[in-house]
């Protein structure tokens, strides 16, 4: 919690000033901060309850972030096929209501308007269950040195969970963006490393890390 914590100040240099220098505030900031929580991470190993290694707990640290992201992102699409269902439901019920009330080219019109809804949401239900198995073959306790679906992606500019496109995740104050692989965003990071740079809307951005 205390490198996202931290991680999150970093935009608050942003305004005013040029990308490059905000690039490389980030990236001291990111690695004295890392540098100082593993070296600070044998003071708990003395522990009899904690023995394990910084890096050990690092990972650990970031799979339960990568678990969290994976959770809510889960929670986005089930709620999206929920509210679909219903909606189709509802034109449904609609429908056969109007069948039973209504006679002559009102009731035709009417009722191919509300088929036309029904298969408009059945599309939009099928891309929702596509979105769900995509997060299904995702492995949540993975570690990747290159970005790929499953990532969790740290970088100058943003942080990036690659997986579907679900919008902003807040954790625990820190901002990521679920991102589909096929996306501009996903495309543009995807295969790149630690270290490596990559271009968007026109600027220039490193990556941080990625796990």
């Amino acid at each position: 919690n205390f490198i996202f914590h931290l991680l999150s100040l970093f935009t608050v240099f942003r305004n005013g000033r040029k990308q490059s220098v905000i690039t490389k505030v980030r990236k001291v900031l990111f690695k004295t901060i890392l540098k100082s929580f593993c070296s600070s991470l044998p003071l708990f190993r003395r522990s009899k309850r904690v023995k394990i290694s910084p890096i050990l707990y690092f990972y650990r640290m970031i799979s339960d972030l990568k678990q969290k992201l994976h959770d809510l992102c889960s929670a986005i699409v089930e709620e999206k096929i929920n509210t679909v269902k219903s909606a189709i439901e509802e034109a449904q019920n609609a429908a056969n209501s109007e069948t039973k009330s209504t006679a002559g080219d009102k009731h035709y019109t009417s009722r191919a308007m509300m088929q036309l809804e029904v298969e408009q949401k059945s599309k939009q239900l099928a891309e929702a269950q596509k979105l769900k198995q995509a997060l299904v073959q995702i492995d949540p306790t993975s570690n990747h040195s290159k970005a790929q679906l499953g990532s969790v992606v740290f970088t100058s500019g943003a942080n990036y969970f690659i997986s579907v496109s679900a919008g902003s995740l807040d954790i625990e104050n820190e901002m990521f963006y679920a991102i589909s692989a096929v996306s501009p965003i996903g495309q543009a990071v995807l295969g790149k490393s630690k270290g490596d740079e990559f271009s968007f809307n026109g600027k220039t951005f490193e990556i941080l890390s990625v796990n």
